[in-house]
């Protein structure tokens, strides 16, 4: 008897914020040492779409699209910079700006086409 009014406590959805019962709760873990509560009904929102019996893959964006190579020669970091923002050009590992350059060459494809081999 003491095991049926424990499960028809109310607690409330960290997600949705609504009052729902012990049963349908799943706890889901945040960070290392903390834990979400989370209902069936925002579960199931995560769920797989299917389409014509084959689950959608969410399309992906190309992040990359518009942002420009940049190399930092004070301390030869290269990272990408989008440059419509209105933010100031500098180097996000050393937080300079004044030996920025603007660079064509991406990933390791430089250095295979330069090599030798």
């Amino acid at each position: 008897m003491k095991n049926t009014v424990d499960l028809d406590r109310m607690i409330i959805c960290d997600k949705c914020r609504k009052s729902v019962s012990v049963r349908t709760v799943r706890y889901v873990p945040v960070s290392y040492d903390k834990l979400m509560v989370v209902c069936a009904a925002c579960r199931g929102k995560n769920e797989v779409k299917v389409k014509d019996g084959k689950p959608v893959k969410p399309t992906e964006k190309n992040k990359d699209i518009s942002k420009e190579d940049y190399f930092c020669s004070r301390c030869n970091y290269r990272f990408k910079f989008k440059p419509s923002l209105t933010a100031k050009l500098q180097c996000p590992y050393c937080g300079k700006g004044d030996k920025i350059k603007k660079t064509k060459e991406t990933g390791t494809e430089h250095l295979i086409a330069k090599s030798d081999f």
